[in-house]
């Protein structure tokens, strides 16, 4: 019974629209751009986490050394050479 009222209700309920006009024709004049801006943000998201992770690996060798940890983290120098 749910269901065919809300398929009955969205059926005779016309869609409409807040936005305003100025924002309708904005989002026209930058539908054709989408597609290499969206391409652009996954590209920088992908470095960004490239970086991230980089930082995380370089950092955490002094991790132990500010906790005075002797016994390092995975990645630690000293616990491999004995620095």
């Amino acid at each position: 019974m749910q269901l065919f009222l809300s398929n009955y209700l969205a059926s005779t309920i016309a869609p409409t629209t807040t936005a305003p006009d100025w924002v309708l024709k904005l989002e026209e004049i930058l539908a054709p751009i989408e597609a290499p801006v969206t391409l652009l943000y996954t590209v920088l998201d992908v470095a960004l986490l490239i970086a991230a992770a980089t930082l995380l690996l370089a950092f955490w060798t002094f991790l132990p050394v500010l906790a005075d940890d002797r016994s390092g983290g995975i990645f630690a120098l000293y616990s491999r050479y004995g620095v």
